[in-house]
C-alpha cells in the first residue's frame, strides 16, 4: 500500500507504485477476473520470528503511541489460505 505516514490502510487504500507492486497487481487482477481469491499476507510472524522481535529489543519505540500494525501469525495465515481454498466464492 502507498500509505507510509501512519494512515489507516483498508482494502480500498491506494496501492504502492513500487516495481514489485506494479508486477503483482496485474496477477491479482487476473486471479480475481477468473473468479479466484487474493490474500495479501503481510506482517507474518511466529513467536521467534517477525517484526515484533526488533521492537522488543528497542528501549524506546519511536512511533505514534496510538499506532497499529497488522501482524498475522503463520498459523492464522495458513488457516485463512485453507478457508479461501475451500470457499465457494461467497465472502462472509
Amino acid at each position: 500500500y502507498a500509505q507510509d505516514n501512519g494512515e489507516v490502510v483498508t482494502e480500498e487504500s491506494a496501492l504502492s507504485d513500487t516495481d514489485r507492486a506494479m508486477r503483482i497487481r496485474p496477477l491479482e487482477d487476473a486471479v480475481l477476473g477468473a473468479g479466484g481469491t487474493v490474500l495479501r499476507l503481510t506482517g507474518l510472524y511466529a513467536l521467534d520470528r517477525g517484526a515484533h522481535g526488533a521492537w522488543l529489543k528497542m528501549e524506546t519505540v519511536k512511533q505514534r503511541p496510538d499506532g497499529l500494525i497488522g501482524l498475522v501469525s503463520y498459523e492464522d495465515a495458513a488457516r485463512a489460505v485453507l478457508d479461501a481454498l475451500s470457499c465457494d466464492g461467497e465472502v462472509a
